[in-house]
């Protein structure tokens, strides 16, 4: 995690102090299926600040009484779990949105690459509250989601099919929630850049803070 930190970093710093446009080859940090690979300066930059948040997330220490609960955690909260990388963190996301919460510790164990020996070492830092959401609001057999989207749990691919949010403004809220913490209220996504009372209204009963 730290050298991927560095790179980042070194990325970052070739960007920031390049005289002008360059051609960039640039593969994301973190897997969502609908991201595009930037192609700009300007989107290459803004990919490596939201790679960097969700970094800085990722690797701070897990406390010995700290619990993180699966059915709210966003990825990167999710990876800080003892034998949980990057691929397992969006799986448990990925497979809560298709089957719906959590219901008990045992549950996760649907989730691909968890296993009893995995199950042992992050069931201490494992809280399960109840959710509002019942499994109805998870994907059918068509893949179809329904139900509010969770600001506080939703990754760009999720947030960035919302009218008026798209791909930028949701590395923006992605970005925004790695440095500020978890939101408090919908009425809180106006603090995040470009997005106006307009777009709020537009979300309205399509997103949710649990």
């Amino acid at each position: 995690m730290v050298g991927t930190g560095l790179i980042l970093l070194g990325a970052a710093a070739r960007l920031v102090l390049s005289p002008g446009e360059a051609e960039f080859s640039w593969v994301p940090a973190e897997r969502d299926s609908s991201e595009r690979v930037p192609t700009s300066l300007e989107e290459v930059r803004r990919a490596v600040s939201v790679g960097l948040a969700r970094r800085a997330v990722a690797e701070r220490p897990l406390q010995a009484n700290e619990r993180v609960d699966p059915n709210a955690a966003p990825a990167e909260e999710l990876e800080r779990l003892p034998g949980i990388g990057p691929a397992k963190a969006f799986a448990i996301v990925d497979d809560r949105e298709i089957h719906g919460p959590y219901v008990t510790l045992e549950d996760l164990r649907r989730v691909p690459g968890i296993g009893p020996a995995v199950l042992e070492r992050i069931a201490p830092h494992i809280t399960l509250r109840p959710s509002r959401v019942g499994r109805r609001h998870g994907r059918g057999r068509a893949g179809a989601r329904s139900g509010p989207v969770d600001l506080n749990a939703a990754g760009i691919g999720r947030l960035a099919g919302l009218p008026g949010i798209g791909t930028a403004r949701a590395e923006s809220i992605v970005a925004y929630r790695a440095r500020n913490g978890r939101f408090g209220s919908v009425q809180e996504l106006l603090e995040v850049p470009g997005i106006g009372e307009g777009i709020l209204r537009g979300l309205q009963g399509l997103v949710e803070v649990r």
